[in-house]
């Protein structure tokens, strides 16, 4: 848990979402030195009742089968695998519209984006979400098609290959003529991504040795994030 994770804006809205939605269970998995100052907001407000803080969660797809909604309200943030595991298993999203998450989910039709630190309209979203049930189901699977179609295993390795191929095809840049004997930095990276190239075309199973699948919610993994269950367990 971090604070550029924005956590205490759920809080703040979970004060409106539980006016409409009473049973409505709020889930933080993680740790860290945050989480016993989420503790204390929660109980401050007197939400107790409607939060859970498993602490590190290693069992990814236990977690998702039992919550309804998958919320990332980060300031900042890049591609967050939490959101790749979530939208593979079909899992409605709602975030931040910051970063990478902005790329992951590029298209209405996906999930649901905020702007960052709004509690309001995450509040207005979620209630919006909470209330849908259909709505849920269509999003989680449009989310599940489209993270297999630009974020699967082969999406990536032909990705990379496709990199290595162009800058391994491309000659070089001359070495100026007067400068230090020293390797420029662009040969030696043209030199490394070629040796990269030929190692990943040995065989497909080193390729995929190499190259885990970020889908893959069957194997452990450390889980960080928050979740939402529209039923009281």
């Amino acid at each position: 848990m971090d604070p550029i994770k924005n956590l205490p804006s759920l809080i703040d809205a979970a004060e409106t979402i539980l006016e409409r939605h009473s049973t409505t269970t709020f889930v933080i998995a993680g740790d860290g030195a945050e989480k016993v100052t989420l503790e204390n907001a929660v109980a401050a407000k007197g939400l107790g009742h409607a939060f859970r803080f498993p602490g590190f969660v290693k069992d990814i797809p236990a977690l998702l089968a039992v919550v309804d909604i998958v919320v990332h309200p980060s300031l900042s943030e890049g591609v967050p695998n939490t959101l790749l595991e979530a939208m593979a298993a079909e899992k409605p999203i709602v975030a931040s519209r910051v970063g990478g998450i902005a790329e992951v989910v590029d298209h209405d039709n996906i999930g649901v984006l905020v702007p960052p630190a709004r509690s309001t309209d995450l509040a207005e979203a979620l209630n919006a979400l909470i209330a849908d049930d259909a709505q849920r189901e269509n999003l989680g699977k449009a989310a599940r098609r489209h993270v297999l179609e630009k974020f699967s295993r082969t999406t990536n390795i032909t990705q990379i290959e496709n990199l290595f191929e162009q800058v391994a095809s491309s000659p070089p840049r001359p070495r100026p003529r007067n400068r230090s004997s020293t390797i420029p930095l662009t040969r030696l990276l043209h030199a490394t991504i070629c040796c990269a190239h030929k190692a990943c075309r040995r065989s497909s199973a080193s390729r995929h040795h190499h190259f885990g699948s970020l889908l893959d919610t069957s194997r452990p993994n450390a889980c960080r994030g928050t979740f939402i269950s529209t039923r009281r367990p």
